[in-house]
């Protein structure tokens, strides 16, 4: 189990190379980037109870492997995404329910009726560029996703262009701080709707 907490910015597709050439990024970069495709497969039952318990479930796709994640509910609040999220590595592209039985999910996941309705009810295709930053009380990993979700059902698409900051040692206001260093070049809009967010509202599209 972990605590994430991440900041996530709007970028305008035709300014996403500011990042790579930012002063602050690379003054404080730790190792070069790395650039992977991820394909993330969302679960919900047909009636969605997953999202009326602002609970989600994510099968994920990543360098030849599978990851699961649940995350429960969390605080957004200018930008900052903050809630608990449990990850493992599965051995197939589908949800394994006996790892998140060994999680505080455990209790809402137990019902054999709501796995039994669990489906695919939209995917995220994205490439991803991480920079790792370390600065001098933390470290940070700045995200660049360009991509889109679809749903299966309706065959809708939006395209996703985001930053995301993700706090991996220190105070979470290093974010803030970091974030206010970019947006002195790069216009960056704080975004409270999360990847999740966007394709239940492409699903009422």
């Amino acid at each position: 189990m972990a605590s994430e907490v991440e900041l996530k910015l709007r970028i305008a597709p035709q300014d996403t190379h500011l990042l790579a050439q930012h002063p602050w990024v690379l003054s404080h970069l730790r190792q070069p980037p790395i650039t992977r495709m991820l394909t993330s497969i969302y679960y919900d039952t047909p009636d969605f109870k997953l999202k009326q318990a602002h609970t989600s479930l994510r099968v994920r796709h990543m360098q030849g492997m599978w990851f699961q994640a649940v995350k429960s509910a969390g605080v957004v609040k200018d930008g900052l995404h903050s809630r608990m999220e449990w990850e493992d590595k599965l051995e197939a592209g589908k949800p394994d329910f006996t790892k998140i039985m060994r999680t505080e999910m455990a209790h809402f996941f137990a019902d054999t009726s709501l796995q039994s309705e669990l489906r695919p009810i939209f995917t995220t295709t994205m490439e991803r560029t991480e920079w790792q930053i370390i600065l001098p009380n933390g470290w940070i990993e700045m995200s660049l996703d360009i991509g889109e979700i679809t749903t299966p059902l309706n065959t809708q698409r939006m395209p996703i262009c985001e930053v995301e900051l993700e706090l991996k040692q220190g105070d979470a206001n290093q974010l803030k701080a970091f974030a206010q260093k970019l947006q002195q070049d790069i216009t960056l809009t704080e975004e409270n709707t999360s990847k999740a967010g966007f394709g239940y509202a492409l699903l009422k599209a």
